[in-house]
């Protein structure tokens, strides 16, 4: 019978063969090692800018050009990059990619990450606004002066107002409301980022407030016997009330006065109606004081139910510090001041003299 022939697989694999294929086998990796090798240099270099050719480029930047990838091309042709999808890629790595609009000046010695530090939206300096707010102000009005500045919407402030979480420890307790931070809105003049986030202005507005309510100021409040929301309704009736330094305090112990009194069962402060009607008048009509609000002094007993603005810090120190003094009523003056009197009779005859000097005020002189 004859023998069967080997096949190949059954060939024994000589040493020179084996050689011969490692060496194969060795320079492949070697090659490749040198390809990507060359790659990742040119790309270091590209990215790092070690060794280019000069050139410099003016580049203009729209909104409708204001993306890595649409300048990618074009800092390319001039000179700037040489690989465009790498710088792309970086960008998207980098969170680059938005740029700001405007002109600027590139150089070909300038790496991806200088180049995108100018260029990109990411590291843009942040426009910023200066915003005073006056003392009294309502968070409404507050929130309309903010949307005017550009800090951000009315809208959005207020839908802050209720859904997100503030801490601080005058707040605890107070069940968030569409108006539960007013009062506390502290009147100032603040620097806050051009389409800034509403929690963020909100903050700043509170912590403010407990900066200037010192350990001093909270300590007074408990020796009156009331609590710091019971002395910022008091500082923010008296902010609407004074228009003269002079009579904050007077008018704070007006307001005390009467609601320690028996005989006095409303406080019938004018600026709480005005707050309830959320309008501004000259003059109130019998209509207007017997508004149905929490916040209306002609028609609940005691304090309202809130702060009816933000009090700046005089307002709260004459609430804090009111003067000691017997009077239970006060009518304002022409010229912002107040006179004050302990009875009604004296009441009715300061109202006759404030009237007077309104009226000749208002008469032309011969």
């Amino acid at each position: 019978m004859a023998k069967k022939a080997k096949s190949s697989a059954d060939r024994p694999v000589s040493g020179m063969q084996v050689y011969w294929s490692t060496v194969r086998y060795v320079g492949f990796i070697l090659i490749c090692a040198v390809i990507l090798s060359t790659i990742f240099l040119l790309l270091c270099n590209d990215m790092f800018s070690f060794v280019k050719a000069d050139a410099n480029f003016t580049i203009v930047i729209t909104e409708q050009n204001d993306t890595a990838a649409a300048v990618a091309g074009d800092l390319k042709t001039n000179g700037i990059i040489n690989n465009p999808l790498f710088f792309r890629f970086y960008a998207f790595l980098t969170g680059d990619r938005k740029l700001s609009t405007g002109t600027f000046e590139l150089s070909s010695s300038m790496g991806y990450e200088a180049i995108l530090l100018k260029i990109g939206k990411k590291n843009a300096p942040r426009e910023t606004v200066d915003v005073t707010v006056p003392e009294g102000y309502t968070q409404k009005e507050i929130f309309a002066l903010l949307e005017e500045k550009g800090v951000c919407s009315a809208a959005d402030l207020h839908k802050s107002v209720v859904e997100d979480t503030f801490s601080y420890s005058f707040l605890e307790g107070k069940t968030p409301s569409e108006t539960w931070l007013e009062g506390y809105l502290f009147p100032d003049t603040y620097t806050f980022y051009v389409d800034d986030t509403p929690k963020r202005v909100i903050k700043k507005f509170l912590a403010n407030f407990s900066n200037k309510m010192t350990t001093t100021l909270r300590q007074q409040a408990q020796s009156l016997g009331l609590t710091l929301e019971e002395v910022i309704i008091v500082a923010s009736m008296v902010e609407e009330e004074a228009r003269v330094d002079e009579d904050r305090k007077v008018i704070a112990s007006v307001i005390y006065n009467r609601l320690e009194s028996a005989d006095f069962a409303h406080l019938q402060i004018d600026a709480t109606v005005l707050y309830a009607l959320g309008e501004h008048k000259d003059k109130l009509s019998d209509a207007d004081l017997k508004t149905n609000s929490p916040y209306n002094t002609y028609v609940v007993e005691g304090l309202p139910k809130g702060p009816i603005s933000n009090p700046g810090l005089n307002s709260i120190y004459a609430a804090l510090y009111p003067a000691t003094s017997q009077y239970y009523y006060y009518v304002a003056r022409p010229d912002g001041s107040h006179y004050f009197a302990k009875t009604s009779s004296q009441h009715q005859a300061n109202i006759k003299k404030a009237q007077a000097e309104f009226d000749a005020k208002l008469t032309p002189a011969a």
